[in-house]
């Protein structure tokens, strides 16, 4: 659903609540949303993308486009690498 003020109305499915987003964040407004701190979990990753799952990212990291070591069962990304594959993402559309 798109409003007039160029935002979307997304629904969370598990709690029916709304969140919303801009309809075309650019790539530095979606970094500006990246925790501030050295290392990110995939989460961290996929919240700034306003993603509900993290296997975007996870496929990412498995494919070679974001680099990432692992820790225990998560995958730790540094803030920089995240930020450039975001950017990469907005300069390939």
């Amino acid at each position: 659903m798109q409003d007039n003020d160029s935002t979307i109305q997304r629904f969370n499915g598990s709690t029916g609540r709304g969140v919303r987003v801009p309809a075309n964040p650019t790539a530095e407004a979606i970094v500006s949303r990246l925790p501030d701190k050295p290392l990110l979990t995939a989460r961290d990753v996929a919240d700034a993308l306003f993603l509900v799952s993290t296997g975007p990212v996870t496929d990412a990291v498995d494919d070679g486009s974001i680099r990432a070591v692992r820790v225990g069962k998560q995958y730790r990304i540094a803030h920089d690498e995240a930020a450039r594959w975001i950017r990469s993402l907005e300069a390939s559309k």
